[in-house]
């Protein structure tokens, strides 16, 4: 309480030295309040409880600063609220640092995953989009072979009838189907390009996937092996580089998934544009054969005529 009696908050430790790095304290040795001590003996490792600490059982008769706030003082006589919570407590200081050293690490490198998970997931995205790339060109060129075939299909209805009957088979085979042949078969690899590199991004995804499952056992095996014996000699470095490495395949491999759906979804809309436009060449084909017999037959009426 300030002097007014209102409610405020006078240390926190959290905000003070950082979620990594808690107060470490030896029971006996007042380097901590006797309610805290009091508190601690009858806890066990993880247990968090709100505890309410009279005067006589926090700092008595002193006055002090509270903790980021030098322009407060704490009055003598003043009754404390804690929320107190144990993270790990051991017999031996040293093994109790050694834990303590550990539990530091893994927030530090987690937050370092974190960041790394960040920057690998906007580059998986980016690379992956190339998969997507492929399938999107061979949709533009389809819908290009398209226009440019409807375009052809009207020329043709402008020409006259002379211009018809001069046409002949050799002639109705001319350079622009054979480009347009060209183009199609041009859509048809770059789609079936668009699949190997979907295909071959989604092995790599499943190889990465069994990759991360078998480091995820490998982290369970240490973590049992610690709460079995926590004097047991644990490679903090090596857990926290797997930990940070795990985070980051997780996201990659979350990334390289979602985009190979995207890729995927063009691909068949790609391959839908290639089936169209194949079944415009067919239709342009037989239409170019109706001509033919159509000016067969008049040649032969003139000839019979003549």
């Amino acid at each position: 309480m300030d002097y007014l009696g209102h409610p405020r908050q006078v240390q926190n430790t959290y905000q003070e030295h950082g979620e990594e790095n808690p107060p470490i304290f030896v029971l006996g040795k007042y380097e901590a309040t006797v309610c805290m001590e009091l508190a601690t003996i009858s806890m066990h490792i993880g247990e968090n409880i709100k505890m309410y600490c009279p005067e006589h059982l926090a700092h008595g008769n002193t006055e002090y600063y509270a903790s980021g706030d030098d322009s407060f003082v704490v009055p003598k006589l003043t009754d404390l609220t804690m929320n107190y919570t144990i993270i790990d407590c051991q017999d031996d200081v040293n093994v109790l640092k050694k834990n303590v050293k550990v539990f530091h690490d893994n927030i530090v490198n987690k937050r370092k995953a974190l960041i790394a998970a960040e920057k690998a997931k906007l580059k998986a995205e980016a690379d992956a989009k190339a998969a997507g790339i492929a399938a999107k060109e061979a949709e533009n060129d389809a819908a290009d072979v398209k226009a440019e075939a409807k375009k052809m299909e009207g020329k043709k209805k402008e020409k006259t009838e002379d211009e018809k009957a001069d046409e002949t088979v050799k002639e109705d085979e001319s350079p622009k189907t054979a480009e347009d042949e060209e183009k199609l078969n041009k859509d048809k690899a770059e789609v079936q390009d668009a699949k190997k590199i979907v295909k071959d991004a989604e092995k790599k995804v499943k190889e990465e996937k069994k990759e991360e499952e078998a480091e995820e056992q490998e982290e369970v095996k240490e973590e049992k092996k610690l709460e079995e014996d926590p004097k047991a000699t644990v490679d903090t470095d090596k857990i926290a580089k797997k930990q940070e490495d795990l985070l980051v395949k997780k996201a990659v491999v979350e990334a390289e998934e979602k985009e190979n759906k995207k890729a995927e979804k063009k691909i068949e809309k790609a391959e839908k544009a290639v089936k169209e436009e194949e079944k415009e060449v067919v239709k342009e084909a037989k239409a170019d054969k109706v001509v033919q017999l159509e000016k067969k037959e008049e040649d032969a009426e003139k000839k019979d005529a003549g």
